[in-house]
C-alpha cells in the first residue's frame, strides 16, 4: 500500500507513526527503506504526535458504520463505504482546523466555497417560512449518511 500511494502521489520524505505493528513489520520497514522514506515513531508520552491520525482513523470508522452490527461482509462493500466516506470527507465536510475549508479546496489551491456564501434569507414577521433554495441528499442514502446539499428542484 505504501508503494502504491507513493507512485500515485508522491515518495514522503519522513513517515511519522506509532508502534504499532503494521509500522514495525520487516516488509512494511522494507518498503519504507526501499523508497527512500525516513521512518519516525511519535513519543508514547505524547499524545499530540499522532492526534490527528487518530481522530481521523475514529471520524472513518464511526462515519463508515465500521462499528457495531452494521459491518460490512465483504471487501467489495468495505470499499464502496470507504469510497463513499472519503468522497465526502475530502470533498463536502468543512474541516475546523482548516479554517472552514474542505481539503480538497486546500489541497488543490481553490479559494473555500464558504468565503463567497450569503446568508440565507430570513423574511419578515407575518411573511410565511421561505423555502430554502437547497435540499439536503445523502451520499449514503440507505442510512441516511453523509449529507450533501443539492439544488431545490
Amino acid at each position: 500500500m505504501l508503494r502504491a500511494a507513493a507512485r500515485r502521489f508522491a515518495h514522503p520524505r519522513y513517515l511519522v507513526s506509532d508502534l504499532g505493528g503494521e509500522f514495525t513489520a520487516h516488509s512494511f520497514r522494507k518498503a519504507a527503506a526501499t523508497l527512500g522514506v525516513i521512518q519516525r515513531f511519535a513519543s508514547a508520552d505524547s499524545i499530540k504526535a499522532t492526534a490527528r491520525l487518530e481522530r481521523f482513523w475514529l471520524t472513518l470508522k464511526q462515519a463508515a458504520g465500521l462499528y457495531g452490527l452494521h459491518r460490512p461482509l465483504t471487501a467489495a462493500a468495505l470499499e464502496a463505504r470507504l469510497e463513499t466516506f472519503l468522497l465526502h470527507y475530502l470533498c463536502f465536510r468543512p474541516h475546523e482546523g482548516l479554517a472552514g475549508a474542505v481539503p480538497a479546496e486546500v489541497l488543490l489551491g481553490l479559494e473555500p466555497l464558504h468565503l463567497r456564501s450569503v446568508e440565507p434569507p430570513r423574511g419578515l414577521r407575518g411573511h410565511g417560512s421561505i423555502e430554502p433554495p437547497f435540499g439536503v441528499a445523502h451520499l449514503d442514502p440507505d442510512d441516511r449518511r453523509f449529507p450533501i446539499l443539492t439544488i431545490a428542484a
